[in-house]
């Protein structure tokens, strides 16, 4: 149970939440409410008008989640707050357009808003958890999944993604990722350390899997977002460094961080420009897994997250069609992940992983393999040359 109720915040997806006197003086810090200007969805309203739902709120549901989960694994009190506290802070490290600007700083890597996470609660918030008696190592090793509780915020089916599947389906108005997060909490375990769910709710964890399938293809993968996302990380990449620092990042918001694009010369501006006015590059060409060798499949997979070796790539076949220096943009979709780390308890209290008991669960990881492509972006005067010749030119540079 939750300490001594003070407050109660109305939340669009989950009612009422209820939150303790110490998550109150989280949730009014300046970083935490920085959060409130902080998109959830990237540039998905570029697609869906009323996507504009922030990490402040998700925050807040993936602590509600948290409460849920521990009462109803029975969990100690004790462990129960630092499991909401640790749902409450997870995303605190998220800087403006979070995993695009990330993606920049970090050389295509993903993990940099848990690095600063694990800063931030070390710097402005050791005091108050030495107030409250929190264990803070507890809770910095849970936002990274470590730990007797890591994996109920980070793992396939975890507190984290059933908000964001369930927030994020409401404000884009897709059903798809409707979930019984009631059913979820039941059947829900911990043994001996290990986060997992048991069999009988085998179809429930179905339906979840099913749903984050069918949300990264009407919304976190629809071709709009991504190619305007792939747009942004240009421009932000073309920016002096100096300007893109990580302590003033992480003290200012999306609506400070725009006016500062907006106010940059040359490419920056011209792409920030068209993203406003939502003049989108078109998809000029796909590759897909068919078309290439497995070999050829593998360095694409490799290049993807090599800032260096991605631009080398567009700036040549870019050059050799003509086209001006970043107005070729090449998109990698990632390997698909993410039924790897789901654990069933089966009836015999045998531990296995869901991909080997789930027939739906790997017929779904095989289509997403199938969905997996390379685009060529590019303005639409740019559009016939680059379906024409950009595939060649493409395999030339692997």
């Amino acid at each position: 149970m939750i300490p001594i109720r003070v407050k109660i915040i109305k939340d669009a997806v989950h009612g009422d939440i209820e939150c303790s006197g110490l998550e109150m003086e989280i949730i009014d810090s300046p970083q935490f409410q920085r959060l409130r200007k902080i998109g959830q969805l990237g540039l998905s309203d570029l697609v869906y008008p009323s996507a504009n739902h922030t990490r402040y709120e998700h925050s807040l549901g993936v602590m509600h989640l948290a409460g849920k989960i521990g009462h109803s694994l029975d969990l100690p009190e004790k462990d129960t707050k630092l499991i909401r506290i640790a749902g409450l802070l997870h995303d605190i490290g998220h800087l403006p357009f979070s995993h695009t600007l990330e993606s920049v700083l970090s050389n295509g890597a993903d993990h940099l808003h848990e690095t600063n996470a694990i800063n931030i609660i070390e710097t402005d918030f050791s005091e108050l958890f030495e107030k409250h008696d929190i264990d803070k190592d507890a809770v910095k090793d849970m936002i990274i999944g470590k730990g007797k509780y890591g994996n109920i915020l980070s793992s396939g089916v975890d507190i984290d993604k059933l908000d964001y599947l369930t927030r994020d389906s409401y404000f884009t108005g897709v059903a798809y990722g409707v979930i019984d997060l009631s059913r979820l909490m039941h059947i829900a375990t911990v043994d001996d350390g290990i986060f997992a769910f048991h069999e009988k709710g085998l179809r429930t964890i179905e339906s979840v899997i099913l749903a984050r399938f069918m949300m990264f293809s009407a919304v976190y993968d629809y071709t709009t977002k991504r190619t305007a996302e792939r747009m942004l990380f240009h421009a932000l990449d073309a920016m002096d460094r100096r300007s893109l620092n990580i302590t003033k990042l992480l003290k200012i918001d999306e609506v400070d961080f725009l006016s500062t694009l907006r106010q940059q010369d040359g490419y920056t501006k011209d792409i920030i420009d068209r993203i406003d006015k939502r003049h989108i590059f078109k998809t000029a060409r796909i590759i897909t897994k068919n078309d290439l060798s497995t070999e050829h499949v593998a360095k694409c997979l490799e290049i993807k997250d090599s800032i260096y070796q991605l631009k080398r790539i567009e700036n040549t076949i870019a050059k050799e069609l003509n086209i001006p220096k970043g107005y070729l943009i090449l998109d990698i979709m990632d390997y698909p992940k993410g039924i790897e780390n789901i654990n069933i308890k089966k009836y015999n209290g045998d531990i296995v992983k869901l991909k080997d008991i789930s027939a739906l669960s790997r017929s779904l990881m095989r289509q997403r393999w199938q969905d997996w492509r390379v685009s060529f972006l590019c303005p639409k005067e740019y559009r016939q040359i680059v379906k024409e010749k950009a595939k060649n030119l493409f395999l030339k540079c692997l």
